[in-house]
């Protein structure tokens, strides 16, 4: 809706410009990784250990979120190489930023001698804090978007009015090189004047919904790893059912989107790994 919030000056013949989904996600990782380390010292770590690790949570969350969603849409991204990079038009995948984060962070804390469970523990409410935040710079961006609905709180995004544009999603479209991309919505593009759902917002409450469960749960935690496989097991949930609502998802098999699968692999692996961690402690 907003793609860009602010443009500053002009360098160069380019203007220097406020990008909703990076503002977004930069605030993202700062609260988390502040809110990890606050959680951190109350466990007796030093908080700047959970500072480090987030340094290592925004790069590798960021490699994996982009490479999965670049192994997604491989031929769009063989065809244009440079848009690899221009991760600000939006291009994440959140499935692959957590896997790659989560190999990433255990390694660190094995490292710095860190319990693994309870470290996961600490950063998974971060991660569903800062995914409440970043999903509101996807409506704002216009992209993840949902499909039509007559439903009263359907929202119509402006409708873009470029040249020389193909019928087909933002990565694919054919841009009048006098025009900035990141002013695109693809939301606004597919659906002019249609009301949709608003699947980015439903996304963002999801996201805040799930960081005040963890949140009560981690107070009252019985087990290491109850906080991070409940997280693992809620976020498979909603990502499963908001994936039927939106509309630049395409069924694979059985009218089923990669993501819901991924999602129910997810499902089962919590419930499994947070029954048995629970059976541990009770021997303990």
């Amino acid at each position: 809706m907003y793609p860009i919030l602010l443009k500053i000056g002009d360098v160069g013949g380019f203007h220097l410009a406020v990008r909703s989904y990076g503002l977004m996600l930069a605030i993202a990782y700062i609260l988390g990784i502040l809110l990890a380390a606050y959680l951190a010292s109350k466990r007796g770590y030093p908080a700047s250990k959970f500072i480090d690790l987030g340094f290592w949570i925004v790069i590798s969350s960021i490699v994996g979120a982009r490479l999965f969603y670049i192994l997604l849409n491989l031929k769009v991204y063989l065809a244009h190489p440079a848009r690899i990079f221009q991760i600000w038009e939006g291009g994440l995948t959140f499935y692959g930023g957590f896997l790659l984060a989560l190999v990433v962070s255990i390694w660190f804390m094995k490292r710095n001698k860190i319990k693994i469970w309870q470290g996961c523990d600490i950063v998974s409410i971060s991660v569903a804090l800062g995914y409440g935040i970043t999903r509101i710079g996807c409506f704002l961006n216009g992209c993840c978007y949902g499909k039509p609905t007559g439903l009263p709180w359907g929202i119509v995004f402006p409708t873009p009015n470029f040249e020389g544009m193909e019928k087909a999603p933002w990565y694919l479209s054919k841009f009048d090189p006098t025009k900035p991309v990141a002013e695109f919505n693809a939301a606004g593009y597919y659906y002019p004047g249609v009301p949709i759902h608003p699947t980015q917002l439903y996304s963002s409450l999801a996201g805040f919904i799930i960081f005040g469960i963890l949140l009560l749960v981690y107070r009252k935690k019985r087990f290491d790893g109850q906080v991070f496989w409940l997280f693992v097991f809620l976020y498979s949930i909603y990502r499963f059912l908001v994936e039927f609502l939106r509309a630049d998802k395409q069924p694979i098999l059985f009218n089923l989107t990669e993501m819901q699968y991924i999602s129910i692999i997810l499902f089962l692996v919590a419930i499994l790994a947070y029954f048995d961690l629970a059976r541990r402690a009770r021997k303990v």
